[in-house]
């Protein structure tokens, strides 16, 4: 049947009021909705809405995506994890929406395009917060299962030049029962995250999904960062995916880039260990002292 009907239009949420705030502007747009800034006459501040698209108001897995990113983010207390202000529908055509606050920054994955491979520093500073938030998220029995430079956003704030806020918790795996989280979204052996982000055992559509899929994430954002590059290139989908299983040698940061530490270039090939029983089995935290990056695995 073929009918007249335009396809949804995301500017249209202009002037719509989200909890107090009302949106003015869009400034981004994914598969399933689209990112508003707005702002609270009231309280005289600005945040972000994230709004699903009107097509998925009736699609239960959507509705429950969003719902699991908005619980998700508000169960961790951290200063690196995007908070969330409130969550609920529009009265209008029943979309939700998220309401978070309003980042003036970017992507880390921004970052990487316009600089190349970060300084030594500048990637400590990034990777002892992106550690630090996700600590957090696994303390409350969260996986988020989308770590990537996407997801990660940095700005200016609390006097650091890279400060950073770790976003997106649309397919996290909620481990607690209290939250919510029943895994209905997936079948058996189906994959859910990012094709050259997530691990292994993930990529496989394993249900036993723990914090050292995150922990795989993070090795391949810390690669990105140094090296400029992803430990595979040029594959596709499906051989990205045997090469990660079948663990299919790449180059050691260090190889790529000869000021890498030598103690960073291996925790990073400890985290993208294909068998996650040799990963590390909590994030790893790290500090700078004396000049010389010291990592306690």
């Amino acid at each position: 049947m073929v009918t007249n009907q335009s396809p949804p239009n995301p500017h249209d949420m202009i002037g719509r009021d989200a909890a107090g705030y009302v949106i003015d502007r869009m400034i981004g747009e994914g598969g399933m909705g689209a990112v508003y800034s707005a702002y609270s006459p009231l309280l005289g501040k600005r945040a972000a809405i994230k709004v699903m698209l009107g097509e998925y108001t009736d699609n239960k897995d959507v509705v429950e995506r969003f719902s699991r990113e908005a619980k998700a983010a508000a169960a961790i207390k951290d200063l690196n994890i995007i908070d969330v202000y409130a969550a609920s529908r529009f009265p209008q055509d029943g979309r939700m929406f998220i309401v978070m606050p309003f980042v003036e920054g970017g992507s880390l994955e921004a970052l990487c395009r316009q600089r190349g491979p970060l300084p030594i520093d500048v990637t400590v500073a990034i990777a002892l917060q992106v550690c630090s938030g996700l600590d957090a998220v696994h303390a409350v029995a969260i996986v988020h299962r989308d770590i990537k430079t996407q997801n990660i956003l940095i700005a200016p704030h609390h006097g650091r030049q890279y400060f950073v806020y770790i976003v997106d918790f649309g397919i996290a795996k909620l481990l607690d029962p209290h939250l919510g989280n029943r895994e209905k979204l997936t079948r058996t052996h189906s994959a859910v995250g990012t094709v050259g982000s997530m691990a292994p055992e993930q990529a496989r559509g394993d249900r036993d999904i723990d914090a050292r899929a995150d922990i795989y994430s993070v090795g391949m954002v810390l690669y990105r960062m140094l090296t400029g590059r992803a430990p595979y290139e040029d594959a596709s989908m499906y051989a990205l995916w045997e090469k990660q299983a079948n663990g299919e040698p790449f180059p050691r940061p260090r190889s790529l880039r000869a000021d890498v530490p030598p103690v960073i270039d291996d925790l990073i090939m400890q985290c993208l260990e294909v068998d996650r029983g040799r990963r590390p089995a909590s994030v790893p935290p790290f500090t700078r002292t004396s000049g010389q990056v010291s990592f306690f695995v």
